[in-house]
């Protein structure tokens, strides 16, 4: 397993959002009556309340400074490093009824790391998916979503990793107030990847929390258990689990940043796999919608 493919599978940098149209911006400044959002597993964010003039194309730039104490996700002798992430994306929203939307979207990402420049990378994902609230989920949201993701060097530009893959997902929110609120679902994707030995079935459920602290600043704690089937043909099966806190402040609607932290315990039948890291990281995000 490649540590890049791991790291691009479970980064989690300076958070985007994504508002009840699916565009990636920064959480809106003012009071709580905007919309708040938070990270879930399916690649978007819960909504606590709707957006009233959603606009249909966003555009998003952001840039992250991490450590982390396990650069290579290794079991044995791992090592700290630091890095720098900068991604850029383009996304189109459109609701066709009050409960049936589609987005789609591409972003690209680069990695730089200090102490093991050979492990930097590029990555370019696009994604197109489908969600639905009907009256039977009782307000909960139902996703179908494609992705397609491709992972190059940095030096020579060599593509050594490309994944497609479909999620099918469930997620419910349930606000407390204007201010906070919590959020949980589960989800499956089955993924095709080249080389075949990184390719491998997801099955995961989650939780988080978010709470609008003050008119600018947002707070948000997550959790995710993930179930891993790797197709590679020696059975290999891992138990992920992941916990998140972010702090974000936007003292612009176009313009935040966020301080996030992330804990990440994996272990497998094949013990050589295992692995503990954590990343500590401070980003700034700037996004328009048009």
């Amino acid at each position: 397993m490649l540590p890049q493919v791991e790291q691009s599978r479970q980064f989690t940098g300076p958070p985007a959002t994504v508002d009840l149209q699916g565009q990636r911006n920064a959480p809106p400044a003012g009071d709580f009556d905007g919309t708040a959002t938070t990270d879930n597993a399916f690649g978007e964010q819960a909504i606590f309340k709707r957006q009233e003039k959603p606009q249909p194309f966003s555009g998003f730039a952001e840039v992250g400074a991490f450590v982390t104490n396990n650069v290579a996700l290794t079991k044995n002798d791992p090592q700290h490093d630091g890095f720098l992430v900068a991604t850029t994306g383009v996304n189109f929203t459109q609701r066709f009824a009050y409960n049936l939307r589609f987005d789609a979207g591409v972003v690209g990402s680069a990695y730089r790391y200090e102490r093991f420049p050979q492990l930097n990378f590029q990555s370019t994902d696009f994604s197109i998916g489908v969600t639905r609230s009907p009256p039977q989920l009782h307000g909960a949201e139902a996703v179908v979503r494609y992705t397609f993701t491709d992972l190059t060097t940095a030096d020579h530009v060599r593509e050594f990793y490309k994944n497609q893959a479909i999620l099918l997902g469930i997620q419910k929110v349930v606000p407390f107030s204007r201010a906070q609120g919590v959020y949980f679902g589960a989800s499956a994707q089955w993924s095709f990847a080249e080389p075949q030995p990184d390719g491998r079935d997801e099955y995961t459920v989650y939780a988080g929390y978010r709470a609008q602290l003050t008119r600018h600043i947002s707070a948000d704690l997550f959790y995710r258990y993930g179930r891993y089937i790797y197709r590679s043909g020696d059975g290999r099966k891992d138990n992920n689990q992941t916990v998140s806190l972010g702090l974000r402040y936007s003292p612009k609607d176009w313009l935040s940043f966020s301080l996030t932290s992330y804990l990440a315990a994996d272990r497998s039948n094949q013990p050589a796999f295992d692995y503990n890291v954590g990343n500590l990281g401070v980003g700034m995000q700037v996004s328009i919608r048009f």
